[in-house]
């Protein structure tokens, strides 16, 4: 049930952070496939009208995309020899206008270290068929005769290259500008990787403490990012895993999800394909994470969960034991505040039968005893009336002895 909770929890972060990879991707996409859909249509125009789309105006809109767009870290374009507008021969080494020493149009826009954005064109001997191979047999000018010879989006395997006097770990994301059914010309991206090494650490982190291992991996096993380190950055993974490189390059080339116990060291294992624009070569997020790791974890959060209802439980009891008290602090109050006016009228009453028919004014007689106290006062005066008839006939009859006596007196 862990294990099982665990490899969905590390698919659904590999599905969630692959996202921003694709960011990255997208922007470099739609820019340049925006521009070569712009000047494929500006062509069709210049055919229509017999009007010309000059090499200044796409070096416009080229620097434009490059001002908008700082992750970027530059832009090119090239046509194929007279497709553009037919002066390649009159613009031989024109570095104005982006013309290379054959005077095809072949700008190549940047930001330098000082983040100004700058051009070059880029030389004929950098787009020839028969260019420098890696091992993997992979031309390193990819960027150009991808696109040129699929007629599709290409994102470019990562290599190494000198921008501005700099050597950056970086991908192109290229497409083709198509006029007629022909492809005429490249429009390309370059995007620098170095943001997904970190990536790779702070996903790593967010799982498990960072006891697991999270890599980005090309479609042809170049690493991208590797949260233990970058030193193999750029290197095929054959060289990083080596007993197991077939194995993953066979997962990441099958385009879809997996997530395994690997059949070797028994760790959870999920590969996440990243697909960039129409690209038909994704790459791939690898995250790693033992099952012990996952365990140990478990059972840290089913103590921790068993420490927090421990303290819940107290805090339940504690605040049920306030409430009772409260509770009968104030039946005590109530219960005083109706036993008093009793205490009260039981007082004056053993009074009154001792004779004591007097009732003071009282300012501390209690509150919401009216009737009770009109009562006893009734009672009192009633007595006080008794008392006095009373006295009334004891003097009266005192009074009639005395007449009588004194007339006995006179008759003798």
């Amino acid at each position: 049930m862990i294990i099982d909770t665990a490899k969905e929890q590390i698919l659904s972060k590999g599905l969630a952070e692959i996202t921003i990879v694709n960011a990255q991707f997208e922007a470099a996409y739609y820019e340049a496939k925006i521009l070569a859909h712009n000047i494929s249509r500006a062509k069709t125009k210049i055919t229509d009208s017999k009007t010309s789309i000059t090499r200044q105006q796409i070096n416009d809109l080229m620097q434009g995309v490059l001002e908008a767009n700082e992750n970027l870290l530059g832009i090119y374009a090239v046509f194929e020899p007279n497709q553009l507008d037919g002066l390649d021969a009159q613009l031989i080494d024109d570095q104005k206008s982006g013309s290379n020493d054959k005077g095809r149009f072949a700008p190549y826009w940047t930001h330098d270290d000082d983040g100004n954005i700058q051009f070059e064109a880029i030389v004929e001997k950098d787009l020839s068929p028969d260019a420098e191979r890696d091992k993997d047999g992979v031309r390193k000018n990819e960027w150009y005769w991808c696109p040129l010879e699929s007629r599709k989006i290409c994102v470019v395997e990562p290599y190494i290259d000198t921008v501005q006097g700099k050597e950056t770990l970086m991908s192109t994301v290229a497409v083709p500008v198509i006029k007629d059914d022909r492809v005429i010309g490249v429009i390309g991206a370059d995007i620098a990787l170095t943001t997904l090494q970190k990536l790779t650490e702070q996903v790593n982190h967010s799982l498990y403490q960072g006891q697991g291992e999270t890599a980005i991996i090309s479609h042809r096993g170049i690493l991208v990012g590797y949260s233990k380190g970058d030193q193999n950055l750029g290197q095929s993974i054959k060289k990083a895993w080596a007993a197991e490189a077939q194995d993953l390059l066979k997962i990441i080339q099958a385009h879809q999800p997996i997530i395994r116990i690997h059949p070797q060291t028994q760790q959870i294992e999920a590969l996440t394909p990243i697909y960039i624009g129409h690209s038909e070569t994704p790459w791939a997020m690898l995250i790693r994470i033992s099952q012990e790791a996952v365990t140990v974890r478990a059972k840290e959060l089913d103590r921790a969960m068993t420490l927090l209802q421990d303290k819940h439980t107290k805090w339940e009891i504690f605040v049920g034991l306030t409430a009772t008290l409260t509770a009968l602090l104030l039946i005590f109050l109530a219960s005083m505040r109706m036993i008093r006016p009793m205490y009260w009228a039981t007082d004056k009453l053993t009074s009154m039968a001792k004779g004591d028919l007097t009732i003071q004014a009282d300012n501390k007689l209690p509150q919401g005893t009216d009737q009770l106290v009109q009562a006893v006062k009734g009672v009192n005066e009633e007595l006080r009336k008794i008392v006095s008839a009373v006295f009334h006939s004891a003097f009266q009859v005192t009074a009639a002895a005395s007449e009588i006596g004194r007339g006995s007196s006179d008759l003798s």
